[in-house]
């Protein structure tokens, strides 16, 4: 009788490095952080200087900006809601989850036809061509609802901007090309966790707090919020669900090119549904304020005038 062995053999796959920034140009990425950090930071003030007129976006009041504040920050349930997103994400992050929807994707789905649509569907979530955009939009039509739609996007972008900035650098993500992402509390050491991470190919895609700044998708937050805000207007179902629909589509693109994992551009798509719907109730409260007035009328009498804001 013959008999015979087959070695069992193991498979690593690669994930493609992301790939390299010119240093020191506008395409750096200490450059590009530092200019949003920059206009996100004076988009508040922006909104509580009075630059070109009574309706203009400039001359918003202090309300209005602390509104959006207090429904994102001090709120009780968008407290909670932010909780289970960060959560959720640090589940898939600390285990192998990130990882094998990486390599599923990579092995599965991305080829030269998605690399091409991801150079188009990336572009909303670029600071310097959304945000110029959408100031744009709200000076050139801001009596319609275009305008409405521009100064809300742009509200939304003030509003997570600090969070979105802060958790890029608390989770401590690595970029799926980079290594993991692992939580290991205040480990700064990059070229030391990345060498590790070289040892398995494949990486793993923990979350190791202030060792990088990948843990949120930049591109996935900026790109979504016009997408959100959209859909937040729109009362046809079918529009409503398309809006929805492309605003992942961003957070899809870093995906595809092994910029970040699964659970770092989820992460930015919800920090940007979350500012949206803080800027919504600021909306919905100003609908529903109303106040009462004692008039003078006539000679020796009063009149009671009520007035709503729409």
């Amino acid at each position: 009788m013959k008999h015979s062995c087959r070695m069992a053999t193991q498979r690593t796959m690669k994930i493609p490095p992301y790939p390299p920034l010119e240093k020191g140009g506008w395409g750096d990425f200490q450059v590009k952080k530092t200019c949003f950090a920059l206009i996100i930071a004076f988009l508040p003030m922006f909104q509580l200087t009075a630059w070109s007129g009574e309706s203009s976006f400039f001359s918003k009041t202090i309300s209005t900006i602390k509104s959006d504040y207090d429904n994102f920050y001090l709120n009780a349930e968008n407290l909670m809601l932010l909780g289970v997103g960060i959560a959720g994400a640090g589940t898939f992050a600390n285990t192998s989850l990130d990882k094998d929807i990486q390599e599923r994707y990579t092995t599965h789905v991305k080829n030269s036809t998605t690399d091409d649509l991801s150079k188009i569907l990336r572009q909303p979530g670029e600071v310097f061509l959304t945000v110029p955009a959408l100031f744009g939009s709200y000076i050139f039509f801001k009596e319609t609802s275009v305008g409405e739609w521009s100064q809300r996007s742009i509200r939304a972008l003030a509003v997570g901007g600090p969070s979105a900035l802060f958790l890029r650098g608390a989770t401590g993500g690595l970029a799926p090309g980079e290594g993991d992402s692992n939580w290991e509390p205040f480990n700064d050491n990059h070229q030391k966790r990345a060498a590790k991470a070289a040892a398995n190919e494949t990486g793993d895609s923990n979350w190791e707090p202030f060792s990088d700044n990948h843990g949120v998708s930049a591109h996935s937050f900026i790109g979504a919020v016009p997408f959100i805000t959209a859909a937040q207007m729109n009362d046809n179902p079918y529009l409503k669900s398309s809006f929805y629909t492309m605003s992942a589509l961003p957070a899809l693109s870093r995906i595809n090119d092994n910029a970040h994992y699964f659970s770092q551009a989820a992460l930015g798509w919800y920090l940007s549904f979350l500012s949206c719907r803080a800027v919504e109730k600021s909306q919905d409260k100003r609908k529903e304020e109303f106040s009462v007035y004692l008039v003078p009328f006539s000679n020796n009498g009063l009149a009671i005038m009520g007035t709503r804001s729409f």
